[in-house]
């Protein structure tokens, strides 16, 4: 028998909110979850790693209707692999363009603080 968590247990897994995940339920990013006899939410374990991947891909700026319109026209999970692939590939390369404009960003305050530094230093 699959694990599954509760609400409370999947907030904690994902990072996600209780409000968050229920409007992703809304929105169709998410197949119906399960409930136990008493009607409470049963998340299966694809369910939470699927939960991590929307928030990821909205901390990247993914919008609901880009992910609505990827899973609709990609939810054949053996039609779509090569589509998903390239979806995934293309987000990969958007985060590794992101890191490397941070870390510019980074480096470049890294400078500006040892120069405000020094400058207090002189005072």
């Amino acid at each position: 028998m699959e694990k599954t968590y509760l609400t409370k247990k999947a907030v904690a897994l994902t990072g996600l909110s209780v409000d968050t995940i229920r409007f992703y339920e809304r929105k169709g990013l998410i197949e119906k979850v399960a409930r136990d006899k008493n009607g409470y939410r049963q998340y299966s374990q694809q369910d939470i790693e699927w939960l991590k991947i929307i928030g990821y891909l909205r901390t990247l700026g993914v919008s609901i209707p880009e992910m609505q319109q990827f899973i609709h026209e990609h939810g054949n999970v053996e039609s779509s692999y090569q589509q998903r692939l390239i979806f995934m590939e293309n987000y990969q390369q958007i985060v590794g363009e992101r890191i490397a404009k941070l870390t510019d960003i980074q480096q470049q305050l890294v400078i500006k603080v040892q120069l405000l530094k020094r400058m207090g230093n002189k005072l």
